[in-house]
């Protein structure tokens, strides 16, 4: 007890000394992680590969993580560790495997909860250095208009200045990618991905990118470089280094030797007029003005991630990718941190637009009479605009349009074009003046326009505002195309009975008491676009223009159809033509394909087709064949514009008025269209068939009796073709081996009869189709007679070719082709410009694909493709659309070997698409039971190619997906 006593005591004593001396507490002291690497910072290997050891000490539990594009030729042991308490120290081993390729880099990375050290390991390879080319001499190996194949090996590399996170940036498209290697001029340039899924690479990445055997392209003025694969595109280190921008001028950017560079503007501001807008509004432009009086466009495309913000309000730095979109130079933020500088006090510009005092001022009839062109010179015109760009009382006129006129004269109007619509602030009667020094002139659907360099260059001048007054002008006048984009009246015209009940919008045709026609068109910009059309007779105001083959008159506001509120009229009865000289056939046929036919004549001939759907009807209801004797070419087709004009029996003698008319070749079928329904009128004359002429094979092909009543004997129908129905194209031939195609169109009542199983006499309509010579029976009886015994062909004959109605597929969803979309010799019109060499973009469901385009809207176009990728047997499959509002047909012939479906060609019938117009990229909705096309091809060899191809006029169509398998 006493000892225990003793042992409190002591206690006792001891927590008194803790108390005085302030005892230390038992709690832990914490300690900040850490982790070091001893040794060298890099470990070096030979090709051969091999072990290092490194060194790491840490107080925390530990991981190790090789960082590199293929990590797997680096292992390393152990690659983690444990800390329980104080400082750990491990051996690490840096094992590497043998490298028989290129020099390679990683960094190892070793991690303590919120530090890490790293180390670089590098190996040599047993293939050299890679060389990389500069890219300022890839330029040089371009060529503007014409695709370039880099047969050689080459290599470029730089670094990524471009960002693909949506969720900061974006504003490229993105299965695109800039890099640069250097602040050099061309120094940039765009890399194209097949598959935006390999457009990984982060911003100040350093990528090598394999071009042997890629290609170099423009697009819309941009260089591109797309190699073979996407895998040819590689990061070469783990290093992220972002490039500094580059200062540099809008004048330095226009160029074009920054393009794809990372650039800054030093005091850049946005125009007042747009301050408010978003990114996005004016499809992503949005014009900037610099403190040294330069301009350039600010341009945002779909994918940023910042479309929806509102322009900066204040002035400084503007960062970005410089480029070029056509004629328009811009700059392109990749991020919002590239305009954030952007928020000083604005400064003030001097002056309201171009010098324009040493320019020359010309007329507006002497730019028409450059035709179309860049204009070099120092020249200006002045005009007073008579388009209305107010959406609130107008707006029937394009809004990147403004129509301007300096007189009353012939050719005194004309289209102005502005790069954005937020710069049409002219009203209707301003006076402005136009800098046309480095303007480009052009026809659009037959519409003259010049769009000058900047449109900063259209300015108004002091003069009050003072409309002008409309030109008293009738519809042949406005049908020569002397009044275009002038504003004009029609004195007396109404809209044509069947469409009364109709809305504004669109195009309306309206009449004159003689029957003359012309269309009343309202674009979708109209306030009054849907409004009822006047339902009476009067004075109708408007643009006179031309869209196409139709020509137009355009009202600018509901003012301009106000007084057709007067007593409607009734156009009177048959057309006086007794004044017209009349014509033969063969007389019309000498003139040639016209757009109109400007003399006083006529021609007389009796029907030999057959509208009634009831017997015949194997000829498209909106012509009709008549023939004037026996000779050659006394046959034509007369088109209609109301199917429902078409009253004509065969046997019927008509006179056809043809001031006015307009002469083409449809497809080879020659054909004349009258101005008006009503200049086609039936004589006295009582109706008298004629009996077919009696022709041979050669003489159809010859093409001298086309749209002419024949008859050829002693013909049957190819063994091949005996199972077929009367519909669409089946191949005729004589004992010779001769042959031509008996067509049946989808009107004919017969089309689905049986074909004729004998052989006999053919009677029909001669004619042609594309390269295809056919006779196409108008009733039951022209084919009945083929009843007789068959015959032996002697020898093979002719392929009589395959005219077909077309028609889709379920289709594939594969909008990738694997037959190369690239331009070869001869093409025409088979890109996104008339010139071009790039193919045409489409974007299908957000991504874009290649795309070939046909057609202008002046001529029909064809292409050629490469070689195809297989031989043998082998199915092509493809998507194709026809224009908006327009279908055609799509010629597919064979060449240097193979069949099609058994012959040498195809036609296939496209249907119009919505996202088939304007300027590429063209965002596109297929019908997959519709668009989608197949077919076998047999034989096909080693060097076979296929060629697209339209009608010879204002055809146009779009392919997608071509594909060999």
């Amino acid at each position: 007890m006493k000892f225990s006593k003793f042992f409190k005591k002591i206690a006792v004593m001891l927590s008194m000394v803790c108390i005085l001396t302030a005892c230390p507490s038992e709690e832990p002291i914490y300690l900040e992680p850490s982790i070091t690497v001893d040794g060298a910072t890099t470990l070096s290997f030979d090709q051969d590969g091999g072990s290092k050891s490194v060194t790491i000490k840490t107080n925390r539990n530990w991981s190790a993580e090789v960082v590199a594009d293929d990590p797997s030729w680096i292992q390393i042991s152990p690659n983690s560790g444990v800390c329980e308490e104080g400082e750990v120290t491990a051996q690490v081993q840096i094992v590497t495997l043998a490298n028989a390729g290129r020099d390679r880099e990683a960094t190892v990375t070793f991690t303590a909860s919120t530090t890490s050290a790293t180390i670089k390991v590098k190996q040599t390879g047993s293939l050299a250095p890679i060389q990389a080319t500069p890219i300022s001499e890839i330029w040089a190996k371009s060529k503007e208009g014409s695709d370039v194949i880099l047969s050689e090996e080459t290599f470029i590399r730089g670094r990524v200045v471009s960002i693909v996170d949506e969720t900061i940036g974006s504003s490229l498209n993105n299965k695109s990618m800039a890099i640069q290697d250097g602040t050099a001029k061309k120094s940039g340039i765009i890399v194209r991905f097949t598959n935006a899924d390999y457009n990984v690479f982060e911003l100040g990445a350093e990528v090598e990118v394999d071009m042997t055997g890629g290609k170099l392209n423009y697009y819309n003025g941009t260089l591109q470089a797309t190699p073979l694969e996407d895998t040819k595109i590689v990061k070469t280190t783990a290093d992220v280094e972002p490039m500094a921008a580059i200062t540099v001028t809008t004048e330095e950017v226009a160029t074009n030797d920054y393009q794809s560079m990372y650039i800054q503007l030093e005091n850049a501001q946005v125009v007042s007029s747009q301050l408010n807008k978003k990114f996005e509004d004016s499809k992503g432009n949005t014009n900037i003005e610099t403190a040294d009086g330069g301009s350039i466009v600010l341009y945002v495309g779909t994918y940023a991630a910042f479309k929806g913000e509102t322009v900066p309000s204040g002035a400084g730095v503007l960062k970005g990718l410089a480029g070029v979109y056509g004629s328009t130079y811009q700059i392109q933020p990749q991020c919002a941190e590239d305009y954030a500088g952007m928020t000083g006090t604005r400064f003030e510009v001097e002056g309201e637009g171009p010098d324009m005092g040493n320019a020359t001022l010309k007329s507006i009839s002497e730019i028409w009479a450059m035709g179309e062109t860049t204009i070099s010179d120092e020249v200006k015109i002045k005009g007073t605009v008579v388009s209305n760009g107010d959406e609130k009382t107008g707006s029937s006129i394009n809004n990147k349009s403004i129509a301007i006129q300096d007189g009353t004269s012939k050719n005194s109007g004309i289209i102005l074009r502005v790069l954005d619509a937020s710069n049409n602030t002219f009203a209707t009667g301003d006076e402005v003046e136009v800098l046309l020094t480095g303007a480009k002139t052009s026809i659009y659907q037959g519409t003259f326009q010049v769009q000058p360099k900047e449109d900063s260059y259209i300015v108004k001048t002091d003069k009050s505002n003072a409309p002008l007054d409309p030109i008293s002008v009738t519809i042949e006048q406005i049908l020569n195309d002397d009044y275009q984009s002038m504003y004009v009246q029609l004195e007396e015209v109404q809209v044509v009975d069947d469409q009364l009940s109709k809305t504004m919008s669109g195009s309306i045709n309206v009449e004159d008491k003689a029957g003359n026609r012309v269309v009343m068109y309202t674009g979708t910009y109209a306030a009054f676009k849907d409004e009822k059309v006047p339902q009476g007779a009067g004075a109708l105001r408007g643009l006179a223009g031309v869209y196409g083959s139709n020509y137009q008159i355009q009202p600018q506001r509901v003012e301009d159809y106000a007084d057709m509120t007067g007593t409607r009229f009734t156009v009177g009865g048959d057309v006086d033509i007794k004044d017209a000289t009349l014509s033969s056939i063969a007389d019309v046929w000498k003139r040639g394909e016209q757009s109109k036919v400007t003399s006083n004549i006529k021609i007389k001939g009796v029907v030999v087709s057959n509208p009634d759907n009831e017997t015949g009807g194997s000829i498209n209801n909106k012509s009709i064949a008549i023939q004037d004797g026996t000779g050659e070419q006394s046959g034509i087709i007369i088109r209609v514009s109301d199917a429902a004009s078409n009253t004509f029996a065969t046997g019927d003698e008509i006179e056809v008025y043809l001031y006015g008319a307009s002469l083409s070749l449809y497809s080879g079928t020659y054909q004349a269209q009258p101005q008006s329904d009503s200049y086609i009128v039936k004589t006295d004359k009582a109706n008298a068939p004629l009996d077919p002429i009696t022709v041979t094979m050669a003489q159809l092909k010859g093409d001298k009796y086309q749209s002419m009543y024949v008859q050829v004997a002693d013909v049957q129908v190819d063994d091949a073709d005996l199972s077929k129905k009367m519909a669409g194209s089946i191949k005729i031939v004589n004992k010779a081996g001769e042959s031509v195609v008996m067509y049946t169109g989808n009107y004919a009542a017969f089309k689905d009869e049986n074909v004729p199983q004998g052989s006999g006499t053919l009677k029909g309509l001669a004619g042609v189709y594309n390269s295809n010579y056919q006779i196409q029976p108008q009733r039951v009886s022209d084919y009945s007679g083929l009843t007789g015994q068959r015959f032996a062909v002697e020898g093979g004959g002719n392929e009589g070719g395959n005219e077909g109605e077309g028609g889709g597929s379920e289709g594939d969803g594969n909008y990738t082709s694997n037959v190369g979309m690239v331009k070869t010799d001869g093409d025409v019109s088979c890109y996104d410009k008339n010139d071009g060499n790039n193919p045409a973009i489409a974007v299908i469901g957000g991504k874009e694909y290649d795309a070939i385009k046909l057609g202008t809207s002046k001529q029909g176009g064809y292409w050629t493709t490469p070689v195809l990728p297989k031989t043998g047997d082998v199915t092509i499959t493809f998507y194709a659309i026809a224009w908006k509002n327009n279908g055609c047909k799509m010629d597919i012939t064979i060449n240097n070997g193979g069949k099609i479906d058994g012959a040498t060609s195809k036609t296939i019938t496209l249907e119009a698409n919505d996202g088939a117009t304007s300027n590429p990229p063209y965002t596109i909705t297929f019908d997959q039971s519709k668009n989608f096309y197949t077919l076998k091809l047999t034989g096909v060899t080693d060097k076979t190619t296929l060629k697209f191809s339209t009608e010879s006029s204002k055809k146009r169509a779009i392919i997608v997906g071509l594909n060999a398998k």
